[in-house]
């Protein structure tokens, strides 16, 4: 059924009547079944093309995103499927930050974050035009520092990592990972120092200005 409206769905097709809508409808609809059955409609969510999905889906993907993560049996390969789901929404929808289904698929991820926080972002490269990264990091950037703090720390370092040259001279990036470097952990710590070295285009005034920050650090 849900393959079959994702087929039939026209791309960025809002209309109640759109196919994709009503096969959300009859995933909410059926919520509490068991996990096995879950399992298979959310894949058939994490398959479908991803274009289908527009604005008119966010509150009902974030009610799915509830819904799933509070449920008891929820297995690990259904919280992949809805990962993917998610990840396959941010990539679609990079160049547009302010979309309403970047906010949609981050939501899914803080939910399936659980109690340690940590954002899955999901993508080791993120092809994003320089002049959109600060956009990018501004829609981002806030959600990732709302978790936990192991979670602010690795999401913001998959950030960086993911934009490359895009996240270089981002002031609001930058005084993330800076932060990351004050009080995240010995790992996170690390990398959030190779980051800023290999970001900035002063890398020695970054190596001082890290022996100060945290002189745990290796020179």
């Amino acid at each position: 059924m849900i393959r079959a409206a994702g087929r039939s769905s026209k791309r960025d097709d809002e209309s109640p009547e759109a196919p994709i809508r009503g096969a959300l409808a009859q995933v909410l609809v059926r919520r509490n079944d068991q996990d096995p059955v879950k399992q298979q409609m959310f894949r058939g969510l994490a398959e479908v093309p991803v274009l289908s999905f527009t604005a008119a889906d966010v509150a009902a993907l974030e009610e799915l995103a509830t819904s799933a993560s509070s449920a008891r049996d929820l297995s690990h390969v259904s919280r992949t499927y809805l990962t993917t789901l998610a990840h396959r929404l941010l990539q679609s929808r990079a160049h547009t930050p302010s979309h309403p289904l970047v906010g949609a698929a981050l939501t899914i991820l803080e939910r399936l974050a659980g109690r340690d926080g940590v954002v899955q972002l999901g993508f080791s490269t993120l092809e994003v035009p320089t002049a959109l990264a600060p956009a990018l990091v501004d829609a981002l950037l806030p959600r990732l520092n709302a978790g936990h703090q192991r979670g602010q720390s690795r999401g913001v370092i998959m950030l960086a990592q993911a934009m490359g040259r895009a996240g270089r001279d981002q002031p609001k990036l930058e005084s993330a990972l800076w932060q990351v470097v004050k009080n995240g952990d010995a790992a996170s710590e690390s990398q959030a120092a190779a980051l800023l070295l290999a970001h900035h285009g002063e890398p020695d005034q970054v190596a001082e200005r890290l022996v100060h920050a945290s002189p745990s650090l290796p020179a």
